[in-house]
């Protein structure tokens, strides 16, 4: 019997440890869990892994009584391939997107579609109808513009997003966190086209701005005219005016110069002298006229006043 203890011991520690193995089991940041009891899901065993209140050691009933039913909590990112789409005004263009999602319900995704290939192709389908439908109500001008304020690229993906959560929620248990434009193109021929169309639209704009700078340069030119027009008329009346209080005041001068005209020629002469002073002079002597004059040409000399040679 004694030889038979450790086997016996052996025995008893396997048997603890399986049957900890099958009522214990770890729920860890990165996992969402619910229990079935014999293959129905137990809604009030569902642990979320993404709440810190939610992780660690949980237990249940050995199997087949209870088992854990284990999924991926993190996001999944999957890029859709690129589609050639209509838009709402005829042309083409090529659309590649992306598309971040995660399970937001474990029980009602493990009992709809179960795997993440299964939610992923599924997904990938839906979002190829939605972007489609969406592309069709837009215009070519809202996706490809030398105007950014005109591009309507964040709309268009948050009309996608909305059209796709709604459907996708309703069936999987499902939340899709994001989808966006990773790529887009043009058709060679659609290129073209939009060309065309981009010149026309620029050349439209060109002239409607000619038009209006034309018409606010007439505008301007009539106000400037309108402008000198009535300083110069105002110049013209204070010149008018300031002309009249000469004329009144020379008649004033003209009637006190007749009581003595030879002093006003002299007051004239006076002023005239200081005016042509007023700059640079020469004066011309003449010696027949000053005899000292000579003095400075021939030096200093004694007069003959005998009158001899």
């Amino acid at each position: 019997m004694r030889k038979h203890i450790g086997l016996i011991t052996l025995a008893v520690l396997v048997v603890v440890v399986f049957g900890a193995y099958t009522i214990a089991y770890p729920v860890r940041a990165t996992d969402l869990t619910y229990i079935t009891q014999f293959g129905r899901a137990d809604t009030d065993q569902v642990y979320d892994g993404r709440q810190p209140d939610q992780t660690g050691l949980k237990y249940k009933w050995i199997y087949p009584i209870e088992e854990v039913t284990r999924y991926d909590a993190r996001t999944f990112v999957f890029e859709d391939p690129t589609s050639q789409l209509r838009t709402k005004d005829g042309p083409y263009l090529l659309l590649t997107m992306f598309c971040a999602w995660r399970i937001a319900d474990p029980v009602r995704f493990g009992s709809d579609i179960k795997t993440v290939a299964k939610a992923e192709s599924s997904i990938r389908s839906s979002l190829m109808d939605k972007k489609s439908s969406v592309v069709g109500t837009h215009t070519m001008s809202e996706f490809v513009n030398t105007n950014p304020t005109a591009m309507k690229l964040a709309d268009i993906e948050q009309e996608i997003l909305a059209a796709l959560r709604k459907e996708v929620a309703e069936q999987y248990g499902i939340e899709i966190v994001m989808v966006g434009i990773k790529s887009l193109g043009l058709p060679e021929a659609t290129t073209e086209t939009v060309i065309a169309a981009m010149k026309a639209q620029q050349q439209k704009e060109v002239r409607e701005l000619q038009n209006t700078g034309a018409g606010d340069a007439d505008t301007i030119r009539a106000r400037a005219k309108d402008a000198s027009e009535r300083i110069l008329a105002f110049a013209e009346r204070k010149a008018a005016e300031i002309r009249a209080e000469g004329y009144s005041k020379s008649v004033e001068l003209y009637e006190q110069f007749a009581d003595d005209p030879g002093f006003a020629m002299y007051l004239r002469s006076l002023e005239s002298l200081r005016q042509e002073l007023s700059t640079n002079t020469i004066f011309l002597l003449d010696p027949s006229t000053i005899p000292s004059v000579e003095y400075f040409s021939k030096g200093p000399f004694v007069p003959n006043i005998r009158g001899d040679e």
